[in-house]
């Protein structure tokens, strides 16, 4: 099942891989730092809403690559991150009439980290079908990795310099 989420890479130095206790701090914020970062980074993004993703660490520790990868599994996440052209939508059972609210206001908007109030509002009414506008993705996973990019260099600049002689 495909997965939604950041992947932030590391090459590092030969020689700092020669000193262990370099390793170890390299180690150490990527695994205690970067990754509940990112987690928490993620998270503001979903805040509001009644669906809550559950996000997952992943990391790696290479011969010269280093990596922590922050995802979800999520269906619903992927497709508000990815946006959706617009589309008919139909009942699942043939015969069957769609009931929903007239209005809605979206809790996220695009490129912006954060989720606010919003939802569904106004009356209800059922139809046979619907034809739904479409909606821009919000591009979370993009928008988290550049804005984090920077801090994950400068944190893994910092511990190979704490870690070496």
């Amino acid at each position: 099942m495909p997965t939604i989420g950041v992947k932030i890479r590391v090459f590092v130095p030969k020689e700092v891989f020669n000193e262990t206790k370099a390793y170890t701090q390299v180690s150490h914020v990527m695994t205690q730092k970067t990754g509940p970062d990112l987690r928490r980074e993620f998270a503001r993004t979903y805040r509001s809403w009644d669906h809550q993703p559950n996000f997952q660490q992943d990391h790696y520790f290479g011969v010269r690559v280093m990596w922590v990868k922050v995802f979800t599994y999520s269906q619903q996440y992927r497709l508000v991150n990815a946006g959706a052209r617009p589309h008919s939508i139909f009942p699942k059972h043939a015969g069957r009439m769609l009931h929903f609210r007239t209005g809605y206001k979206p809790k996220t908007r695009p490129r912006l980290i954060g989720s606010f109030t919003g939802g569904k509002f106004g009356d209800y009414i059922s139809t046979p079908m619907v034809h739904h506008p479409g909606f821009e993705g919000r591009e979370f996973d993009q928008t988290i990795a550049e804005e984090y990019q920077e801090t994950f260099r400068d944190d893994i600049q910092e511990a190979i310099k704490k870690g070496l002689p």
